[in-house]
């Protein structure tokens, strides 16, 4: 809400009237009289020389107590202030963000800078994730260079950044492209999702199959990554749709949006691979694939199993520095056949790599251990109810007994085949490609670049905190999710293309947290932060060699602030 002076031309003359002018979310603005004045001439003979004037600045201190009113006031400096967001900051700046940015928010009429709000919440969810009522209280004011809003104001960037997510994101890939050429040769593609503490499922927050085998309603989330790792976009969609058809989906809307036409490789893990998604790729878009495919215990999956532990084809072994195996690869080219579920039949070419690795069995050996241990356990109180056995219930039986030719109760029996047959196939998995000419090797190490998008979701829940939301609108909580991948895209940017790959996002991010000064005099700070690789790397980069100075001054801490990342000079190495 803000106040203004509203001059009519009317027969008598001028009129003032000063005029509240107020915005609703979704609904538009509003102008009403606020008070009447009345006549220039009249006011004139009320000793009022020059009543235009007079008012103007009367409406502007209204205004002024208005935003004292409403926009956060630091009533004291806080003892600490973080400025380790300066290279976020830079990147912001330098991607050319704003002006953009200023135009798709137009209609809104806010009476902040959304472009400053949008920097002020990224910054705050990397050093601080927390509810925006506490991000707006407690983080923001020791933020160096947040700008000062409401919490009614932080909630309208939160709701305008969810109505357009899919621009806003269109909009940094759009100026990322114009430092660093994106490389779509391989597309990498995961899913997961996020749960809600509520009783009854609300809006896009629906029941489903939860990653932390939880039965509280849930939200997916979809990520692209391009062949260098940095996010190309993600989707929210609601918790009760399956995730198989989203990278169909991203995929087709990537490629028109970008203007792909090259053919690419789809990499994705095993809850992708489907007939549909098969014939999308191979067939309909004419691109490559690569899913990983867990061996089970049926007669359809059989063939994997037959094939992994089968001495048909030889094993090719990779081993460490030290001489030790780490992993051991084998292959076979081979028509399949697929259904779709219109009944439509379609056949092609795949090569199978057999995949047998010594870390992950001795990790899979430790759970499916601690599991058995539990069954048993269980099983021998003969008590124990269903749900109680979690995870372990697979490698048990419910068996009733009889007596005199009556069934009694039904006891838990622990299904030694079930295990023996996990304990067999600890370690071993199946890549199935298109990529017949690919080499073993290469098709294991590209489908390896998944790791990235496993640490990116890691990122995202860990380190910012992605969930709890602490908001209930939908829209409001897609805000609040392209925030943190916002957050994750910008960190990704410096750890790929800034940094070269010599400092993980993860110790970026606490480069970012731990950099921060405490107040020493009124024109000095004492610098809080440690010495550390990241610091060297940054200050290297940057030019900037004071940042690890005991003493800095507000000049100082200005220039760190505007300090300048050159993403031109670095797009040219």
């Amino acid at each position: 809400m803000r106040y203004f002076l509203k001059i009519s031309k009317l027969k008598k003359g001028d009129y003032l009237q000063i005029y509240e002018s107020e915005y609703f979310a979704g609904k538009g603005g509003r102008n009403k009289s606020f008070k009447a004045l009345g006549y220039v001439e009249e006011l004139k003979k009320k000793d009022i020389k020059n009543p235009v004037e007079y008012y103007k600045k009367e409406v502007e201190r209204m205004n002024d107590e208005l935003k004292a009113k409403y926009a956060l006031k630091i009533t004291s400096k806080p003892v600490e202030i973080y400025l380790g967001h300066f290279v976020l900051n830079s990147l912001l700046n330098e991607l050319n963000i704003k002006e953009t940015l200023g135009i798709l928010s137009r209609n809104k009429r806010f009476q902040f800078d959304v472009f400053e709000s949008l920097k002020s919440l990224i910054f705050a969810q990397i050093i601080n994730p927390t509810s925006k009522y506490k991000t707006r209280e407690e983080t923001l004011p020791s933020l160096y260079g947040a700008q000062e809003v409401s919490y009614d104001q932080l909630l309208e960037t939160v709701e305008f950044l969810g109505e357009h997510q899919s621009k806003i994101i269109q909009l940094f890939n759009f100026q990322y492209e114009k430092f660093f050429k994106r490389d779509y040769t391989h597309l990498l593609f995961d899913c997961t999702n996020y749960y809600f503490e509520i009783d009854v499922p609300d809006e896009d927050k629906q029941k489903g199959p939860s990653k932390e085998n939880r039965k509280d309603p849930i939200i997916g989330q979809a990520l692209l990554l391009d062949a260098n790792q940095i996010p190309i976009t993600m989707e929210m969609f609601p918790g009760n749709c399956s995730e198989k058809g989203y990278i169909r989906k991203m995929i087709d809307d990537t490629k028109k949006k970008y203007g792909i036409n090259g053919r690419t490789i789809q990499i994705a893990d095993k809850g992708l691979n489907c007939a549909k998604n098969i014939y999308s790729a191979a067939v309909l878009g004419n691109d490559g694939y690569i899913y990983s495919q867990k061996i089970k215990s049926n007669a359809k999956i059989n063939a994997y199993k037959n094939f992994v532990l089968g001495e048909d084809e030889p094993w090719t072994e990779f081993k460490s520095a030290n001489g030790k195996l780490s992993y051991k690869l084998k292959s076979r080219i081979l028509e399949n056949t697929y259904t779709l579920d219109d009944g439509e039949k379609f056949t092609v070419k795949q090569k199978w790599v057999g995949v047998f690795n010594a870390s992950l069995r001795s990790k899979q050996l430790i759970e499916i251990n601690k599991q058995i241990d539990k069954a048993t356990k269980l099983s021998s109180i003969k008590v124990a109810e269903k749900e109680e056995y979690g995870d372990a219930v697979k490698y048990v039986s419910f068996q009733s007994v009889d007596k005199n030719g009556e069934k009694t109760k039904i006891v838990p029996v622990l299904n030694q085949s079930k295990i023996n047959e996990d304990l067999e196939l600890a370690g071993y998995s199946v890549l199935i490609t298109s990529e017949i000419n690919m080499t073993e090797d290469e098709i294991y190490q590209n489908y390896h670049r998944l790791w990235k998008i496993e640490e990116s979701f890691r990122v995202m829940k860990t380190y910012l905190e992605a969930r709890p939301v602490f908001l209930t609108k939908a829209v409001r909580i897609y805000g609040h999710f392209l925030i943190c991948y916002l957050a994750l895209f910008l960190t990704r940017i410096l750890e790929i293309n800034v940094l070269s790959r010599k400092i993980s996002d993860s110790k970026i991010i606490e480069f970012i947290r731990n950099f921060r000064f405490a107040n020493y005099t009124e024109n000095e700070y004492v610098n809080l932060s440690t010495e550390n690789r990241v610091l060297k790397e940054i200050a290297s980069l940057t030019g900037l060699t004071i940042l690890d100075n005991l003493y800095l001054t507000k000049k100082q801490i200005k220039s760190i602030y505007e300090a300048d990342l050159a993403l031109e000079n670095i797009a040219k190495l």
